[in-house]
């Protein structure tokens, strides 16, 4: 059957066929179930009409020979015949327990006289024989046949269980016609029955009985007559006790000896009448119609005949399946017709399908270049034909106008080609929020996050999406806005204190400049003390006055240096605040690095976002492009703003190590100028009374002239240290004004979002 699934063409001929078929079918069907019915009915009807006709002609058969055996009794033949018997009844004094005598002359002068009435009665009737019966004795008086019976008393001998005997004395009894049913009748060694009725007197006594003998003859002859019907149809009679009492067609020979036990002599045995299937014993159908005589009924008889008419249902039905093959022949021609037209319609029908087959596939795969025009057809597949190819021009102009919406046009509008247009109206709809969407997504292009996105159902992702991405950033240029604000905060404070930092680096150096002119006068005082020394004895006035000098250049020196010490002090606590700072500045950049890195990866899950909605989602894919470039510019100035950090942190290490060298330096110079001041006032005090200690004077300026040697190389060094840390300050002051810039530019960035 597999064909017929994919052929179209063949399941329209199967289908011609069935349509031709199936009315023929249904047709012959109704007829033949309505003409098997008729025919059935009319067989039916011919068996009961042939059971009804043997009824009645059984029927028929006890009324005439019982109104025969009555109008006879009243005859006058009859009336002077049973007088003549009775007179010479009488005149031979019969005995009642003796036979009646037939021998003498006198009883044959009467049988001569009688016989030819009688005779010729049995003769016309068909009778077996006739007889008159003494009433009173049960003597057999006359009988014309003059068998073995004649003369004999019924009352008494071998015949007095008789058919014969059983008559006589009910009708003796009640008076009246009395039947019995076929028995064996020994004198003729054959099936009786016995018809009797009463003949009377002058009085209307019973003055004997008069009594036929009817043969199974006379029945066989009614029921051939009418029985025997079609080849297999038969009618028969059956009695009270299931025995036949009339011959078969096709069994003979078996009245009084074959037992019929079927259901329809069940049925009629029980006054019921109808008709119906029956199986007789050699397994053939049969078609059994039963009625009973209703003798008892009629007649007030004790017994009952039965007629049965079969016939069998292939001889009975035979019209009805002669008729079933004609009406199985008339459908093989009209299957061959139904077949040949369904092939011609089925070719004429299944090409053009075919071909728009091939149209419809060319069409599911995706090419729309088709043209084919040829409508030669004026039916609906014609017209199909032309509305396939209006729907393909269709996909052609919709083809068209989703190419230039994938490509990004939307200038287009969709025109509906109808209300019943539902991919037009669609489209429309798609174009109307892809330019909502591109509105949307031009303002948040232009940093513009206030826009509201409205969901057009539970479904659409993109502009779920999209809400999803504004709300995202949102929250993250809101964090950037924040974290600018707190970065510009802190760059300010870094800046100050870069200018602070710078002013005293600036003032340190002019310091160590001072430091170090003052320690130039002082070795050089020193020098001339030295050079001087060897003549203080002789200059101790001299001396005196330059010790005076020295005494306050020291005081000097050791304020200065106090100074320097205080300066490096601040100095070395404006680093650490640097430092500080620094470090401060660098949780801030890695703060925005995060950021950046956050804006990153927000870009990314806007571009997956895009590219999942396809065409809907290319005005995402520049939103997520800017971000992207935002957060690379971002993380490109964090970068920048590590490598200023890393620069200030290495050049404050350096200006916190100077400073300390520097600090070392100076509390080294304290000492000295301590111990100096201390020298020279003991010079001072002691210039009067030192002449004589000249030459310890000497050796204590050459002392103190390598002190004053070590103090100007220390401050050298300090002015070198505070030439580096002002270099240093200079740089992290231009690391400063770079993050500051990075900052106002970070800040002014994020502002171009509106919130």
């Amino acid at each position: 059957m597999n064909f017929l699934r994919s052929s179209l063409k063949w399941r329209l001929i199967v289908q011609f066929l069935l349509v031709a078929l199936i009315p023929v079918m249904i047709v012959g069907m109704l007829s033949f179930n309505a003409i098997k019915k008729e025919l059935e009915r009319t067989a039916f009807e011919h068996v009961e009409t042939v059971n009804t006709v043997n009824r009645e002609q059984v029927m028929q058969f006890f009324s005439e020979t019982i109104t025969d055996l009555e109008m006879l009794a009243i005859s006058d033949n009859v009336r002077t015949a049973t007088s003549d018997l009775k007179r010479y009844h009488d005149k031979v004094k019969t005995a009642d327990n003796g036979a009646f005598d037939v021998n003498s002359s006198v009883y044959k002068k009467i049988q001569q006289r009688i016989d030819p009435y009688f005779g010729e009665y049995l003769n016309n009737y068909e009778y077996d024989d006739l007889y008159l019966v003494c009433a009173k004795h049960g003597h057999v008086m006359y009988t014309p046949v003059r068998g073995s019976d004649l003369g004999a008393n019924l009352s008494l001998g071998p015949l007095s269980t008789s058919g014969l005997a059983t008559v006589w004395q009910h009708v003796v009894q009640m008076n009246d016609m009395v039947i019995v049913d076929f028995v064996q009748y020994a004198p003729t060694g054959r099936p009786e029955m016995f018809v009797g009725v009463p003949v009377l007197d002058s009085d209307g006594g019973v003055e004997a009985v008069l009594v036929l003998a009817v043969s199974i003859d006379n029945i066989n002859e009614v029921m051939e007559e009418y029985g025997q019907f079609g080849n297999t149809g038969e009618s028969y009679l059956v009695g009270t006790d299931h025995l036949l009492r009339s011959e078969l067609r096709f069994d003979e020979g078996q009245i009084l000896r074959k037992v019929v036990d079927s259901e329809s002599v069940k049925l009629a045995l029980e006054d019921s009448s109808g008709g119906h299937f029956i199986q007789d014993d050699s397994g053939n159908e049969l078609l059994s119609v039963y009625a009973d005589l209703g003798l008892n009924e009629i007649y007030g008889l004790d017994f009952e005949w039965v007629v049965i008419s079969e016939i069998q249902l292939d001889e009975a039905f035979a019209t009805v399946n002669m008729l079933r093959s004609r009406i199985l022949w008339t459908c093989f021609p009209v299957a061959i017709i139904a077949c040949l037209f369904g092939w011609f319609a089925a070719h004429r029908l299944v090409v053009p399908v075919r071909e728009m087959l091939h149209d419809f596939e060319t069409l599911a795969d995706g090419d729309l270049e088709l043209d084919n025009d040829r409508v030669t057809r004026p039916d609906e597949l014609g017209r199909m034909q032309i509305a396939f190819m209006r729907m393909v021009k269709g996909f052609r102009v919709r083809s068209d106008q989703l190419t230039r919406i994938a490509e990004g046009d939307l200038s287009d509008d969709v025109d509906i080609v109808s209300e019943r247009d539902v991919v037009g109206k669609a489209m429309q709809q798609m174009v109307v929020s892809l330019r909502a969407i591109t509105v949307s997504a031009q303002q948040i292009s232009e940093g513009d996050l206030s826009v509201e996105i409205a969901e057009r159902s539970d479904r659409d992702e993109l502009g779920l999406a999209l809400r999803h991405m504004i709300n995202n950033l949102r929250d993250i240029i809101g964090e950037l806005v924040s974290g600018t604000s707190t970065l510009a905060a802190s760059v300010s404070q870094l800046s100050s204190t870069s200018s602070l930092l710078a002013a005293g680096a600036a003032e340190t150096s002019s310091s160590m400049a001072e430091v170090t002119a003052t320690v130039d006068e002082v070795r050089q005082t020193s020098q001339i003390s030295s050079d001087r020394a060897k003549q203080v004895a002789v200059s101790a006035e001299d001396a005196s006055g330059y010790a005076e000098k020295g005494n306050e250049a020291t005081q000097k020196t050791v304020a200065g240096m106090d100074l320097i010490k205080e300066e490096m002090d601040y100095i070395a606590e404006s680093i650490v605040t640097l430092s500080e700072q620094s470090q401060s500045v660098g949780d801030i950049v890695d703060s925005v690095n995060d950021l950046a890195d956050q804006s990153n990866l927000l870009s990314v899950n806007a571009s997956i976002e895009a590219a999942k909605a396809g065409e809907h989602g290319k005005g995402f894919t520049v939103v997520a492009q800017e971000v992207k470039s935002l957060s690379a510019q971002s993380k490109q100035a964090t970068e920048q703003i590590k490598t200023i950090l890393s620069d200030i942190q290495k050049a404050t290490g350096s200006a916190v190590m100077a400073t300390e060298r520097g600090a070392k330096a100076v509390q080294s110079g304290v000492e000295l100028m301590s111990q100096s001041d201390e020298t020279i006032q003991l010079m001072s005090g002691s210039i009067e009374t030192s002449a004589d200690f000249a030459l310890q004077i000497a050796s204590s300026s050459q002392q103190q002239l390598s002190g004053v040697e070590q103090v100007a190389q220390a401050m050298l060094s300090i002015k070198d240290a505070g030439q580096q840390n002002m270099d240093s300050a200079r740089q992290l002051e231009d690391a400063t004004l770079r993050l500051e810039t990075l900052a106002n530019n970070l800040k002014r960035l994020s502002e171009r979002f509106t919130l």
